[in-house]
């Protein structure tokens, strides 16, 4: 016989192998009751953090240029239009945004827009279908193709801040839009002092009732510029190659990439400090969420074995609130996953889902009176 000892596993790997068994093993969640409160605890909110990082992901993602993203609704032409337009009107002295106060100072917008509004229209053909029935009950169908010019976009300048900018630009929603129907479906930009509202195809004066809207502040650019100069050069001065005044058929496209680009940055520095915001909020929002899902999740096993006659009811509430930090591990690591494949929003639901399924699982196997064993 060797007198050599036999080697000991490393405590490393034995570690290992206990934390990976309560991936799949419910017993080998309730075996960690004896587990160190703090590892616990450790344990609890890495599984938060796993199952929230998709939803904080994208909420930190996102990027205020999105918005000029196809399907446009109007918005983008609409825009260049306007730029275009807004360059030209000599009745507006001007329209810049100042870095410094962060405000948009505009001066003669009612002289060059009466209406109080800049209307972007376009014109289209659409087909007419007419049905007629003649006296012997003959059905007969005929085509036809109008020409439709109708206002695609529309933007507003409200001098109201706060509470009022949001009021007043709720109200115009509320009413008809450009084409006179009475449920507001013209894409629209309202200009205030302080922010601006951008909403896409809106059906009313509800934002959750359009197919995309942002508020944006004038809080994250760098330095002064004119709105009125956009047709020509981009937020921070650089000259275009191509301008309204030298462009051609050949050149146009690379003349709309330019502008558009311009755009783009705009509404991406402007929901910059919105970004922040709601992704910080959002985040905290999903850490208390998913806290107080794994506390109540540990409260409830400590219920469930209070029977008199199950023999599970010597363990303490301590001890099954590791029992229930120890079971978040995997749906936290399956939520991670289904967030960032299909939907950052998935996520959420589906921990709460996984996870309240495990446990039910496991109060209703691993500690059931009537399986002492946990088998």
């Amino acid at each position: 016989m060797s007198n050599k000892a036999k080697k000991q596993p490393s405590r490393f790997w034995a570690g290992t192998k206990d934390v990976l068994k309560t991936l799949i093993s419910n017993d080998a969640c309730v075996e960690k009751r004896t587990s160190k409160w703090w590892i616990a605890i450790l344990v609890a909110l890495a599984s938060v953090a796993v199952a929230v990082a998709p939803y904080s992901y994208f909420n930190w993602k996102s990027v205020g240029g999105n918005i000029l993203n196809e399907p446009t609704y109007g918005v983008k032409e609409g825009l260049i239009a306007f730029e275009e337009d807004v360059a030209k009107q000599t009745g507006i002295a001007s329209i810049n945004v100042d870095a410094e106060q962060k405000v948009l100072l505009v001066d003669g917008w009612n002289n060059a827009y009466p209406s109080s509004r800049y209307d972007y229209s376009a014109t289209y053909e659409q087909q007419k279908v007419v049905t007629s029935t003649d006296s012997a009950g003959s059905v007969s169908v005929t085509y036809s193709t109008e020409t439709i010019t109708e206002v695609r976009f529309s933007v507003y300048y409200l001098e109201s801040v706060g509470e009022i900018f949001k009021s007043d630009y709720t109200n115009i929603l509320s009413g008809s839009d450009a084409n006179q129907k009475t449920t507001y479906s013209v894409s629209t930009l309202f200009l205030g002092r302080q922010e601006f509202y951008l909403v896409k195809k809106p059906s009313g004066a509800s934002a959750s009732a359009a197919a995309s809207a942002m508020i944006g502040k004038y809080d994250g650019f760098k330095q002064n510029f004119s709105l009125k100069d956009l047709v020509k050069q981009d937020l921070e001065g650089k000259a275009y190659t191509v301008n309204p005044d030298t462009v051609t058929e050949e050149n146009y496209d690379s003349y709309i990439t330019q502008i558009t680009a311009t755009l783009s940055s705009f509404f991406t520095q402007s929901f910059a400090s919105t970004v922040y915001t709601s992704g910080w909020f959002g985040t905290g929002v999903a850490w208390g969420i998913d806290v107080a899902l794994i506390f109540l999740m540990g409260l409830m096993l400590f219920l469930m074995t209070r029977g008199k006659s199950n023999p599970y009811r010597v363990y303490t509430f301590w001890e099954t609130q590791k029992m229930g930090y120890w079971s978040a591990i995997a749906p936290a690591l399956l939520s991670l996953i289904v967030g960032f494949i299909w939907n950052n929003s998935y996520a959420l639901f589906f921990f709460l889902f996984l996870y309240g399924l495990r446990i039910m699982w496991m109060s209703m196997h691993s500690l059931s009176p009537n399986n002492p064993a946990g088998k």
